[in-house]
């Protein structure tokens, strides 16, 4: 579980598993500072995502492209990287990387590697 030091939110679109044809943007403004740690997530009926997202301070800004639940939380390092994706899927095995690398940086209070984001990026990268 998170958790609940910085800020966090979440919303639920319905229907779930409604797609848009061109993302949305929401915007979450919270009582609290959001902790450049933090990460963005969506879930679906079968699936849990964390998104890469840069934030820190107020508001927080995501894209999301269907109806499910979306929104952020700061977790630690070792549960983002529990998180990670199962089977082969390069796109959530980059994806969870970037977020990785993200929520490393935020945490230690540094800026991200580019080199680290931009190998997860590479085509057959196998880091994670």
């Amino acid at each position: 579980m998170f958790r609940m030091m910085d800020a966090t939110a979440a919303v639920l679109f319905e229907p779930a598993g409604l797609t848009v044809a061109v993302p949305a943007e929401l915007v979450i403004v919270a009582t609290e500072a959001f902790s450049p740690a933090s990460v963005a997530f969506s879930q679906s009926d079968d699936e849990f995502v964390l998104d890469p997202v840069r934030l820190a301070g107020d508001p927080a800004r995501l894209q999301t492209a269907h109806f499910s639940s979306s929104g952020t939380a700061a977790p630690t390092p070792d549960e983002v990287a529990a998180l990670g994706p199962g089977g082969d899927d390069p796109e959530a095995r980059a994806r969870q990387g970037v977020v990785q690398e993200l929520n490393r940086a935020g945490a230690t209070g540094e800026d991200p590697d580019m080199g680290v984001v931009v190998q997860h990026l590479m085509p057959g990268s196998t880091t994670v």
